[in-house]
């Protein structure tokens, strides 16, 4: 097992070369890891590479929406090692179709809270690298248990934020060209990134002019994540869905939370190799 994790490194490194660029672009990684189940895999490494535009938030307490453009990038190794622009790189120690389970390194990339909030203001939030772990359960080829734990958002020189995300997915083929997905989630954070991001501080209540606000761990969001994928042919598809997010406890409450539902809708082109 050692020397199979070892020989995977070499093709992460490679693949987190290649998609610097992709990362550049404000992309996020997702709240879960998504992965074909690793006997489905035909190849020793399947691969898609395409682009499309992204509508999402401008800041994070979604007050403004902006258009970007959206790099995806998706290397599945045999071995169990993986690189996705959606779901980060990592290694699933599972080869059993029903489980999948291992570790992950996410992205949360730099985000201002809002127009008024600048530099080091209340929830602005910092580039970050998210160490973590997954497991998802496959109950059948349309339902999916999803959950994901992962670190490191925070502010200052401390990154001891943890957020904890559970999820439901529906898959159901349509037919040979058509699949559709939904996603049903939620997620509990610790103190420490409840405050971070939607805490404001007595020294940032008087900078930014905006009330005092102390939060506790508790449940952060709940979200819907749906979309459609359609094969134009043997080597093109489409993807087009996007997601609702709605905070919860502490972070609905937050004064920095203006927008109470975010929304982000996208659509990609993508090759598979």
């Amino acid at each position: 097992m050692i020397k199979k994790i070892c020989t995977a490194v070499v093709p992460v490194f490679v693949a987190a070369a290649l998609c610097a660029s992709c990362f550049s672009a404000q992309a996020q990684t997702s709240d879960f890891v998504e992965l074909i189940p690793a006997p489905y895999l035909q190849k020793d490494l399947t691969a898609s590479a395409g682009l499309g535009i992204v509508t999402l938030p401008k800041y994070a307490d979604g007050s403004k929406q902006e258009i970007l453009p959206l790099p995806l990038l998706d290397l599945e190794w045999k071995s169990g090692v993986f690189f996705s622009t959606i779901s980060g790189f990592g290694y699933n120690f599972s080869q059993n179709p029903g489980w999948q389970y291992g570790v992950r390194l996410g992205l949360i990339t730099n985000q201002e809270q809002s127009a008024h909030n600048k530099d080091n203001g209340p929830g602005n939030t910092p580039t970050d690298l998210q160490p973590g772990g997954f497991a998802n359960y496959l109950v059948d080829q349309h339902v999916a248990v999803l959950g994901s734990l992962y670190s490191g958002g925070g502010s200052g020189r401390l990154r001891d934020g943890i957020v904890a995300s559970v999820g439901l997915r529906y898959t159901d083929q349509l037919n040979a060209d058509n699949r559709l997905y939904a996603v049903l989630s939620t997620s509990w954070a610790n103190l420490h990134y409840m405050q971070a991001y939607y805490g404001v501080s007595a020294q940032q209540s008087v900078e930014y002019n905006m009330p005092e606000y102390e939060t506790k761990a508790g449940m952060l969001k709940i979200k819907l994540t749906g979309g459609w994928t359609t094969v134009l042919n043997k080597n093109w598809s489409v993807l087009t869905g996007g997601s609702l997010t709605h905070p919860l406890g502490d972070a609905g409450s937050s004064p920095l939370a203006s927008s109470k539902t975010q929304v982000i809708a996208y659509t990609a082109l993508f090759y598979k190799f």
